[in-house]
């Protein structure tokens, strides 16, 4: 099969009804994976996505609105109303960096990071029985093929208008 790059290449096994297509089963990944997340972390009083913007401040503290957007792949606008929700539970705080007065930078409270620590096992535990069926080395190399297919997509991303410049699109693979 001859690719847009003019290559011929021997391993596409897609059907014609695109059941196999990558970005399609990486879809089923995600949202079933996050399915199952949501689950665990509904418990402990947030979605996935909240513990995800907690995971990273307790990875980064006084990480700004626009850092934290980019390192979830959301618009600084939607990232805003899960900050706010985030801040009025009290789990974390913003502030004004002091070099910059226009940036707002989050940290997590006590209770912030107690949340990120009380969820983290279940997470986890979710993790390990989506993957059970993998032998470890299985593991190690989906996760390889999978920050490879990630930096791929990023740098194409990169190239592309920011998010508010961009026409509306469908969001369907």
């Amino acid at each position: 099969m001859k690719h847009s790059d003019g290559a011929a290449r021997d391993d596409d096994t897609r059907d014609a009804d695109d059941d196999n297509a990558i970005v399609t089963l990486a879809k089923l990944v995600y949202l079933l994976g996050r399915a199952e997340a949501d689950e665990a972390t509904r418990p402990h009083g947030v979605t996935v996505t909240q513990y995800g913007i907690l995971r990273r401040l307790a990875a980064r503290p006084g990480m700004s609105g626009v850092d934290l957007a980019r390192s979830m792949s959301v618009s600084p606008q939607a990232l805003m109303e899960l900050v706010v929700g985030l801040e009025k539970q009290g789990l974390i705080v913003r502030y004004t960096d002091d070099r910059h007065r226009r940036v707002r930078r989050s940290r997590l409270t006590t209770e912030g990071l107690k949340v990120v620590e009380s969820c983290r096992p279940s997470v986890e535990a979710v993790e390990d029985e989506l993957l059970a069926a993998f032998a470890p080395a299985e593991r190690q190399q989906l996760r390889a093929l999978l920050r490879r297919f990630v930096q791929t997509a990023g740098a194409r991303q990169d190239k592309r208008p920011a998010f508010s410049d961009r026409p509306p699109t469908d969001s369907a693979p």
